[in-house]
């Protein structure tokens, strides 16, 4: 089970490798995805798993027991989104965008005296508060 959901927001020099393309792991790979961190969306919990057929079909029996209630419509809108982003370069806009973030938090950390660990990707900052 490889969970992926900040595969977007990977900064450079990093790039994202999905655990699946590795020699070997297509057949034994679920990797999810979710809508709610790559448009924002967290409230709507809607997300999607990859596999190969014998574990979509594991994974498809285990999901029918396990969501409370979706909105079609908002189901609908993930998927129209995902049509788009690749044609908008959504993807790439929401990359820059987290990473011009994590630079701008990461100088305002460092001017009142703490010490980050510079995140390779996502929208999360862990730092030392020894300090403090």
């Amino acid at each position: 089970l490889s969970d992926e959901v900040y595969e977007w927001m990977v900064y450079p020099p990093a790039g994202h490798v999905r655990i699946a393309t590795l020699p070997g792991m297509w057949e034994r790979t679920v990797t999810l995805g979710s809508a709610g961190k790559t448009f924002s969306v967290t409230g709507w919990k809607i997300g999607w798993a990859i596999a190969p057929p014998r574990l979509a079909h594991a994974v498809l029996m285990a999901h029918q027991w396990i969501p409370f209630a979706v909105g079609t419509p908002l189901q609908e809108a993930v998927a129209v989104a995902l049509e788009q982003a690749e044609e908008r370069r959504y993807f790439d806009w929401l990359g820059a965008t987290y990473w011009a973030k994590r630079n701008r938090l990461l100088g305002v950390l460092q001017d009142v005296g703490l010490t980050p660990i510079v995140p390779d990707g996502s929208y999360f900052i862990i730092f030392d508060t020894s300090t403090l």
